[in-house]
C-alpha cells in the first residue's frame, strides 16, 4: 500500500475508502509532501496580488486532514455502534453541557429494551461513578510543559548510570570522508 510510485496512489485510494468512517490517522510524510509541493509549486504573489488559489489549496488539504482525524464524541452513538447498553443516568453523566435540562433521554426499542431493563443497578451506578471520577481528574489535571522541570523530574526517576570511566571517555571516531 505504501508504494511511492504514481504519487502513492494505492495509499490515496485506500484513504478515500476509509475516510467515510473517521477517525483516520493519515500518514504525515504524504501530507507534508502535498503541502510542500503546493507551497513551493505555486507563487504566493502574482504581480502585486495575493494568489488566493494557492491559499485555498493549502486550506483544502488541512481541512481534509482535520476532517479525517476528528470525530465528535457522542456516547449514545458510540453505544449503539458497539451494541452496548446505555441508560439515562449514564447519558446524563456524560453530558458536558451541564444539567440545564437540555439532556435528551434515550429509550431502547425492540430487543435492546429488554437488555437495558435487566441491567443491574449496581453496574449503572459504577459506570456513572467512573464517569464522575474521570471528569474530576481531567478538570484538576495540571500539565507540566517546562522542559527544564521535565528533564529534572526524568533524572530523578531514572538517574544516569555510569558503569565505567572508559565508556565515559570513549568517543566515536569520525568516519573518513
Amino acid at each position: 500500500m505504501v508504494d511511492p510510485s504514481r504519487n502513492m496512489s494505492k495509499y490515496r485510494q485506500h484513504l478515500c475508502e476509509v475516510s467515510h468512517e473517521p477517525p483516520v490517522v493519515p500518514m504525515y510524510p504524504v501530507l507534508k509532501k502535498d503541502l510542500t509541493f503546493t507551497h513551493e509549486g505555486n507563487p504566493t504573489y502574482c504581480g502585486k496580488l495575493v494568489n488566493f488559489e494557492k491559499l485555498r489549496m493549502i486550506a483544502r488539504a488541512i481541512r481534509t486532514v482535520t476532517r479525517l482525524c476528528s470525530v465528535p464524541y457522542e456516547i449514545g452513538v458510540m453505544s449503539q455502534q458497539s451494541g452496548g447498553v446505555l441508560n439515562d443516568a449514564l447519558l446524563h453523566m456524560n453530558n458536558f453541557d451541564g444539567a440545564n435540562g437540555a439532556v435528551a433521554t434515550m429509550r431502547k426499542v425492540g430487543a435492546n429494551a429488554v437488555k437495558s431493563a435487566s441491567q443491574p443497578r449496581k453496574k449503572v451506578y459504577e459506570q456513572a461513578l467512573m464517569v464522575r471520577k474521570v471528569k474530576s481528574y481531567l478538570q484538576q489535571l495540571q500539565v507540566v510543559d517546562d522542559e527544564h522541570l521535565l528533564d529534572r523530574m526524568s533524572a530523578e526517576c531514572e538517574p544516569q548510570q555510569i558503569t565505567s570511566s572508559v565508556q565515559q571517555i570513549r568517543r566515536r571516531i569520525p568516519s573518513p570522508r
